[in-house]
C-alpha cells in the first residue's frame, strides 16, 4: 500500500519560516516514485495469485511466472480471460517469453506493461504487431474501507447456483464475451466459502449490476459490469461500495483492481488511486482494453 508520505505534497513551507532545499524536495519526489514503483510491482504479484484463483474454474488454466512477469491463460477465446503483466523491471527478453506462451496457447491475450518499463518491452511488442489500448488501464488501491450504499438498490452476495448464473449472464453482456466461456472460467460453488465472492445489485426484482471480489488480507474487485440499459443509475457504485464493506474485515489491508478508462471515475470517487499507470497492449486484431469497469 502507498504510506501517508508518499501522498504528501512536494517542496512544502518548512513549518519553522524557512524554506526547504529544492534539492531536497527533489530528492524526495524522486524516492515517493520509487516507493509507488515498489508497491505496484508488489501489488501486480498480488493481482496475479488472486486473477488465478478466479479463473479457476477454466478446464486448461496455465498459471506461470517469473520475477517481472506473470501470465494467466484460461485457453478461452477472449482477451479478457487470457492476461499477461510485464512489471517494473522487465527486459526485452521477459517480453519475448511472454509473447511466445501466448503464441504457443494461440489465445487473444492482452499484455498490461508497467509504466516505467524498459522501451525494449515496447520495442518487442511493436515487432510482434501487438495492438496498444489509447489510455493507461491504472492498477488501483483503496486503503480505507468504503460505507455501505443506501437505496434504491438492494446488494446482496450470490448464494445458489440461479443468482451466480444471472450474475454471469450480465457479466457477460458487460464484456460482450460468450456467456459459456464466462461459465467456464467463473465456475464456482457459491454455497461454498472459497475466497471469491459475487454481488448483484437489485432494483426490485431485476439484477442491474454486478462484481466479484477476491478474498485475503487484500481483496481484489472484478468484472464490474452493469448493462448499458441500466448505467448511469447508480447501481455499480452501489454494488462496489456495499460488497467491499460487508467483506471488509479488522485484517484488510485494502483493495485493488484493474481499470478501464471509462470506470476509472467511478473507482475514484469511492477512494482507490492509481499505484501504476500501464499501457494495454493486445493480439492483433482483437479489441483493445479489459472490459473491468463502466461509467456508473
Amino acid at each position: 500500500m502507498v504510506p501517508q508520505d508518499a501522498e504528501d505534497g512536494g517542496d512544502q513551507p518548512d513549518p519553522r519560516g524557512r524554506s526547504r532545499d529544492p534539492s531536497r524536495a527533489e530528492d524526495g519526489g524522486r524516492l515517493r516514485e520509487i516507493i509507488r514503483a515498489v508497491n505496484a510491482r508488489e501489488m501486480w504479484a498480488t493481482y496475479a495469485n488472486h486473477v488465478a484463483r478466479l479463473f479457476r474454474g477454466a478446464p486448461s488454466l496455465i498459471e506461470t511466472r517469473g520475477e517481472s512477469w506473470f501470465a494467466v491463460l484460461t485457453m478461452e477465446p477472449h482477451t479478457d480471460v487470457n492476461q499477461c503483466v510485464l512489471v517494473s523491471g522487465a527486459s526485452a527478453a521477459d517480453a519475448e517469453h511472454v509473447l511466445s506462451l501466448v503464441t504457443d496457447a494461440d489465445v487473444p491475450a492482452v499484455v498490461s506493461v508497467a509504466s516505467d518499463a524498459d522501451e525494449g518491452v515496447t520495442a518487442a511488442l511493436v515487432r510482434a504487431e501487438w495492438e496498444p489500448g489509447q489510455l493507461p488501464e491504472p492498477l488501483m488501491w483503496c486503503q480505507t474501507k468504503p460505507t455501505a450504499d443506501t437505496p434504491p438498490f438492494a446488494v446482496s452476495r450470490v448464494r445458489d447456483e440461479t443468482d451466480l448464473r444471472t450474475a454471469i449472464s450480465i457479466a457477460a453482456q458487460g464484456h460482450a464475451i460468450d456467456e459459456a466461456i464466462l461459465g467456464r472460467v467463473l465456475a464456482r460453488d457459491p454455497t461454498h466459502e472459497d475466497g471469491v465472492s459475487t454481488w448483484l445489485a437489485w432494483d426490485g426484482d431485476e439484477p442491474i449490476s454486478v462484481a466479484w471480489l477476491t478474498h485475503g488480507d487484500r481483496t481484489g474487485v472484478w468484472s464490474m459490469m452493469t448493462p448499458s440499459a441500466h448505467r448511469r443509475r447508480g447501481a455499480a457504485r452501489a454494488v462496489l461500495r456495499t460488497a467491499l464493506a460487508e467483506a471488509w474485515l479488522p485484517s484488510t489491508q485494502g483493495a485493488f483492481l484493474w481499470a478501464s478508462p471509462a470506470g476509472r471515475p467511478l473507482y475514484e470517487s469511492v477512494g482507490f488511486e492509481a499505484l501504476d499507470e500501464p499501457r494495454v497492449w493486445v493480439t492483433p486484431g482483437s479489441d483493445t482494453g479489459l472490459a473491468i469497469g463502466q461509467p456508473a
